[in-house]
């Protein structure tokens, strides 16, 4: 099973990284083809899960792991904005957040109540505007 896993690893970094040379040919997300966004989003639910790392330590070095940079430039660059909505709040992104960001409204309202003075923020949410 792991074999499968690093194989599928193998072949995901690949089509990143040639779709990433091309980055500057394509002139339309319908340009990509499906294998490269099914590879692209290998690596975004690698990196979510916590499998993946962009930067990896071997030896005393921190070594960046370019086709995982990439990935995440080339899901930006395919993924529209979209209107996210929270209770009372509503932003615009390109990610959608996890579990509607596990946060309740009132909370949100709460953080947002200290986005001018962080260091007056409650220790439980001081940590998330840093």
């Amino acid at each position: 099973m792991n074999r499968d896993r690093d194989s599928q690893t193998e072949r995901a970094k690949k089509l990143i990284q040639l779709a990433f040379d091309e980055l500057g040919s394509m002139k339309k997300n319908e340009d990509i083809e499906m294998d490269v966004l099914e590879a692209i989003q290998f690596a975004i639910d690698g990196l979510d899960s916590g499998e993946q790392r962009v930067c990896i330590k071997q030896g005393s070095e921190w070594v960046t792991q370019q086709w995982l940079k990439q990935a995440i430039l080339l899901y930006f660059k395919i993924n529209k904005m979209k209107l996210i909505e929270i209770g009372e709040f509503s932003f615009v992104d390109k990610i959608p957040l996890k579990n509607g960001g596990g946060l309740k409204a009132s909370e949100l309202s709460l953080m947002l109540s200290f986005e001018r003075d962080p260091l007056s923020a409650p220790a439980p949410y001081s940590c998330l505007l840093t």
